[in-house]
């Protein structure tokens, strides 16, 4: 393999975590209370709104393949717009990577590191991510592979563990959701799966070999981050019930209490909750290497070192943003369908006029 190249199926295996990242700290309790028992149903619906979006990402994603996100944007637009939106497009990444590195480091106080100070987490965490962001997309891209073998694992673990406390009652009464509730959860669904995946647009598709098979890895990529989706609203629903499920901040991890093997191995919810973490640790080492391709952008950048100390210094801001910033929900709500659902929209009615002109 060249230097400074991925495989498809490495591509495949990044969408399949970034698909399932936010859901852990935002997804379930956004769902649950919203259509209760009806929630194992919106992976179905929600997963083809996230195909719909997926297929604006292939559109922006095939323009200039040669191109990053930011140097698609210089060649879209005239200097001073183009300027504009690459500065938007850095500034709210840093303040969402800020918010995520929050929730991120109260997810790790409440469920596996109590006694810690949220300082020290977060500290050691956006280390860890800044470590693979440094190191490229190549570093990123194999361990990816690493945790989804890791993942596999644990997820087997798990459903063998839990098979024995699955209640079918639990699960019932279905289709008791109005059509609004579905329609808000298939859209909320669709968002949050497909939107991280865009950052793959920082990547330049050149940078990517074996792209005869590149689309459908993305899909089955999505598909199986779905699925896996789907298991686990499944055994919350079926092992909780709707009512406990509701009461507990984390269901997904707090099922994972009841794993226990020959009544001798216990407590290992700490280890099969790791694979929640995979997720999170890839999304914001991309957020990083996103956030160091914008200083080569935007501030003209040059060498790797100077780009790395950049990124450390963005980094120590990050930290400390996500300890003062007051995180305010509905603010970084906007942020995020801004840059997932309007700034796609926007570049994907540009680059179709683009190809109608040249196709005249």
């Amino acid at each position: 393999m060249k230097k400074h190249t991925i495989s498809s199926m490495q591509v495949g295996t990044m969408v399949f975590f970034f698909m399932r990242s936010l859901f852990l700290l935002f997804g379930f309790s956004f769902l649950f209370p919203l259509t209760q028992n009806d929630t194992i149903l919106v992976p179905i619906l929600g997963s083809v709104f996230g195909l719909l979006l997926l297929g604006l990402f292939f559109l922006i994603f095939d323009y200039q393949p040669n191109e990053g996100l930011y140097q698609k944007i210089r060649i879209l637009f005239p200097r001073v717009i183009s300027l504009t939106l690459q500065i938007i497009l850095f500034v709210f990444l840093f303040f969402l990577g800020s918010y995520l590195l929050y929730h991120i480091t109260n997810y790790l106080n409440y469920s596996l590191a109590h006694n810690f100070s949220l300082f020290v987490l977060a500290a050691t965490f956006l280390l860890l991510c800044f470590y693979l962001a440094i190191k490229g997309i190549e570093t990123m891209a194999r361990t990816s592979e690493i945790f989804l073998f890791l993942t596999i694992l644990f997820v087997m673990i798990s459903g063998l563990g839990l098979f024995s406390f699955i209640q079918l009652d639990y699960i019932r009464p279905l289709l008791i959701s109005g059509p609004f509730a579905y329609l808000k959860s298939a859209i909320c669904y669709g968002v949050l799966s497909a939107g991280p995946v865009f950052l793959l647009l920082f990547l330049p598709k050149k940078e990517i070999v074996e792209q005869t098979h590149l689309k459908k890895r993305i899909i089955i990529g999505y598909l199986a981050s779905s699925f896996l989706i789907f298991l686990f609203l499944f055994l919350s629903l079926s092992i909780l019930g709707i009512d406990l499920t509701l009461l507990y901040r984390h269901p997904e991890t707090i099922i994972l209490k009841k794993v226990t093997f020959l009544k001798i191995i216990e407590r290992l919810e700490a280890v099969l909750s790791i694979h929640w973490l995979f997720d999170l640790v890839l999304l914001l080492s991309f957020l990083l290497y996103a956030l160091k391709e914008g200083g080569r952008e935007i501030i003209k950048i040059k060498t790797e070192k100077k780009k790395n100390w950049f990124l450390f210094i963005v980094c120590i801001f990050l930290l400390f943003g996500s300890i003062y910033i007051p995180h305010i929900d509905i603010y970084y709500r906007n942020i995020y369908l801004f840059l997932v659902l309007v700034l796609p929209a926007i570049f994907g009615i540009c680059i179709f006029f683009q190809n109608t002109k040249k196709s005249r």
